[in-house]
Parts: structure tokens; C-alpha cells; sequence
């Protein structure tokens, strides 16, 4: 959903069942408590022991996340993180590779 021209409001149930990420000019991506940077395992990762709806859910949105180009990532909670558009790619498979595994 457009919301302002450059903003677009993303739906991504999982980690609650309304919760939505924002993303700016095809750059910046506003997480909320949704997906942040781990320094300590250097990669994306989304809170599955604070996930309050359904973690099934949140790896669906996470696949359609996948389908958005942004180059920051700017979680509510946690490590912020910049990289290239093609990295950040890498990164959100990286992420969903582990929340498979789980």
C-alpha cells in the first residue's frame, strides 16, 4: 500500500498479526521488532522468542519481503544494518535459510 509517494506500507504478519514494515524510497526499511542485524552472528535475524503471533507466518512474509530492495534496515529493536541492495539480498536468504531451520 502506497502511503506517500516513496513510502510504501508492507504487511508482514508473523511476529503480530497486524505488523507492518515501512520502506522509504526503495532504501530504507523500517522493521519495527519484525527483523534486525545480529552483530554477534554478523547476519539478519528475526525474534522467534518474541515473535506474539506466528513464526510460520512471519517466514511467509519474510519470502515476500524478500521480493523489495532496500539498502538499510532500521529495526524498532536491535541492530541497525547498511549494505548494498545485492548484500541486503543475500543477507534476507541467509535469514530465511535459518528460520527454516528452526
Amino acid at each position: 500500500m502506497e502511503l506517500a509517494p516513496d513510502i510504501l506500507i508492507i504487511p508482514v504478519p508473523g511476529h503480530s498479526k497486524g505488523h507492518t514494515v515501512l520502506l522509504y524510497k526503495n532504501k530504507f526499511l523500517f522493521t519495527g521488532g519484525y527483523l534486525a542485524w545480529s552483530s554477534k552472528n554478523q547476519q539478519l535475524i528475526a525474534f522467534r522468542d518474541y515473535c506474539w503471533y506466528s513464526f510460520a507466518e512471519q517466514i511467509k512474509s519474510m519470502q515476500k519481503l524478500f521480493n523489495y530492495t532496500f539498502e538499510w534496515l532500521l529495526p524498532g529493536h536491535g541492530r541497525r544494518y547498511h549494505s548494498s541492495a545485492e548484500t541486503m539480498k543475500q543477507q534476507m536468504q541467509k535469514c530465511l535459510t535459518w528460520m527454516k531451520s528452526l
